[in-house]
């Protein structure tokens, strides 16, 4: 309660007029545990790996890695209602973004070169393959007839079953 209390101090109050990205950076990083995503990057590759998957992976899927990156895992403790509807409203605007510029050929990964107050320069490229990766881990939870790289036996697709 208070980490979140200090978190919110130092992120300030988000505009009402916030776009989606702007809106899920603030709430990642406001709710953020410890094996959560933190930044939208992280989340649109999260949602690029999934959309390509052999197998369809739902939105409920997704958002069950999004704050713990184990589908059981700890949820935020959401301050009141207006922000559930406001993160997850985001997040599905975002989705569709995503899926439509795909479908259409004209995704281009939130990457980015960013300087902290520091000014330590940080590239988001690392956080997007983070999301990428852990979105590919949704592939073999949600198609059990692909094997997993390391298995020795066969690196082909298993068309029995």
């Amino acid at each position: 309660k208070y980490r979140h209390m200090a978190r919110k101090a130092g992120l300030g109050k988000l505009a009402g007029d916030a776009e989606d990205k702007e809106v899920i950076g603030y709430y990642l990083a406001l709710y953020a545990l410890p094996n959560s995503l933190r930044r939208p990057e992280q989340l649109d590759g999260l949602i690029l790996a999934a959309i390509l998957s052999p197998s369809p992976v739902s939105i409920a899927k997704i958002l069950s890695v999004v704050w713990t990156k184990e589908e059981d895992g700890e949820q935020p403790k959401w301050e009141n209602q207006k922000e559930v509807e406001r993160f997850y409203g985001a997040f599905i605007n975002f989705y569709t973004y995503v899926v439509t510029h795909h479908e259409q050929g004209s995704y281009e990964p939130l990457l980015s070169v960013q300087r902290t107050e520091d000014g330590t320069m940080i590239e988001t490229y690392s956080m997007w393959l983070t999301g990428f990766s852990l979105g590919l881990s949704l592939w073999q939870e949600n198609s059990p007839a692909i094997k997993p790289i390391g298995d020795r036996k066969s690196t082909r697709l298993n068309s029995s079953h």
